[in-house]
């Protein structure tokens, strides 16, 4: 396909927009183009690049249209789409031009550099044009409007919709509508051809599907979302973070518990912003030792166990000395015991343990008031000897593993004397 060789050349030219239009798709309004070419025949070079800017903005509603609104509303949120409205206006008339560029982006229906030059034409269209009133200096001149139009030409006009590699419009409706357990493993060999910003669209779409969805989604996503997850960039999955962190500001909470067990699904939580985890591994540690210093123990910790195993280890540092001691007392139990329902959960949470994790056990060890509670009591130190066994080869420091060995080779009372001396 040739375009101008370079607005420079065009501009010189008697005839620039002959050149320039040339490569202008068929299907593209051809009326609008003839008043945008006799606007700048004489010298209405602010309506000539309005003329070309709805044509530019309709298409690029046309392709994003041609994979289904949804798709559109997974990757830019809080956009008010009018499905029922009878026209591209009427169903755009709340989305405004910079949001379309932004989603174009976002589902790869234009480059960068076609968003940066695209963003500029916007920025020239509402300040410098006859689409709102201005000073007479900055009134649009003849060499800005043919840049202009080269530029919504080359990057949206001349071009096909791409083709996407997967029927989106049909994936969203399936994933709403269809069982489709039976053809699981065909659509997962469509989506392993998909392009890796295809794979990021995918991604947002399965969980604005799977949030508020009926049954029948949230069948359907968690087939497909493991290995979308994997593929996708860690600005997707930071865009489902700041999603989730919205839900928790507007306390949604339907919408919040929702996504908050899709993001435990695919071992997602660390993309939930660091503040508002923080805030949440806080939380339920401090429920797993209030539950665990409560009536009826070995039941009430079930619960607590279960949520804090659902956050994984993905707790950002400052919350670790809380998240240690509440693994801690609920792991050791007390005199009677340990909760047997709540201890599936914590060695579920045990095995993921990083050295950091470790490291923070130990200082609980050390520290923790609430740990040297239950450490004098026969049962929980037997535990707390059978935990030190295993972290023991994976620790780096000479003071981890000398406390470590000392818990090994010394009685409760002995520990107790080094960990937690007394005042008198």
């Amino acid at each position: 396909m040739s375009f101008a060789p370079s607005t420079s050349l065009a501009i010189a030219r008697v005839d620039p927009l002959r050149e320039i239009c040339n490569p202008i798709r068929r299907a593209i309004a051809p009326r609008y183009i003839r008043k945008a070419k006799i606007a700048f025949e004489n010298g209405l070079y602010d309506s000539a690049i309005n003329y070309f800017w709805d044509l530019t903005v309709n298409d690029l509603r046309s392709k994003i249209e041609a994979f289904g609104a949804d798709i559109f509303r997974s990757v830019e949120d809080d956009v008010k789409f009018h499905e029922s409205g009878p026209t591209l206006s009427d169903r755009w008339c709340d989305i405004s031009d910079g949001r379309l560029l932004s989603g174009c982006l976002k589902l790869n229906l234009i480059s960068r550099t076609a968003f940066r030059h695209l963003s500029h034409c916007l920025s020239v269209r509402n300040h410098e044009s006859a689409a709102h009133p201005v000073d007479e200096e900055e009134e649009v001149d003849r060499e800005t409007s043919i840049a202009f139009i080269y530029d919504c030409v080359r990057f949206v006009l001349s071009r096909d919709l791409p083709e996407p590699g997967v029927d989106f419009k049909g994936l969203i409706e399936n994933l709403k509508k269809r069982d489709l357990a039976a053809d699981a493993e065909e659509i997962r060999e469509l989506l392993r051809k998909l392009l890796p910003g295809q794979i990021d669209t995918v991604l947002g779409m399965m969980v604005s599907v799977y949030v508020g969805g009926d049954e029948t989604a949230k069948k359907n996503v968690p087939l497909f979302i493991r290995e979308v997850w994997t593929r996708s960039s860690d600005a997707a999955r930071e865009k489902i973070g700041l999603r989730y962190s919205k839900f928790v500001s507007d306390i949604d909470r339907d919408s919040k518990t929702e996504l908050f067990g899709l993001l435990t699904f695919v071992d997602g939580i660390s993309v939930i912003p660091a503040s508002l985890r923080l805030q949440m591994f806080r939380r339920a540690s401090q429920n797993l030792i209030d539950a665990h210093f409560s009536f009826d123990n070995f039941l009430g910790e079930i619960i607590p166990a279960r949520q804090l195993s659902e956050l994984g280890v993905d707790c950002p540092n400052e919350g670790l000395e809380i998240f240690a001691t509440a693994f801690l007392v609920s792991y050791l139990g007390n005199y009677y015991g340990e909760s047997r329902g709540a201890q599936r959960y914590l060695e579920a949470l045990k095995e993921r343990f990083e050295l950091r994790h470790k490291t923070a056990v130990l200082e609980a060890i050390r520290k923790s008031d609430k740990v040297h509670s239950e450490m004098g009591f026969e049962r929980p130190y037997r535990r707390l000897r059978s935990l030190c066994r295993e972290i023991l080869p994976f620790l780096v420091t000479a003071r981890d593993k000398e406390d470590c060995e000392f818990i090994l080779g010394k009685s409760s009372h002995q520990a107790l004397d080094r960990f937690a001396p007394s005042d008198e």
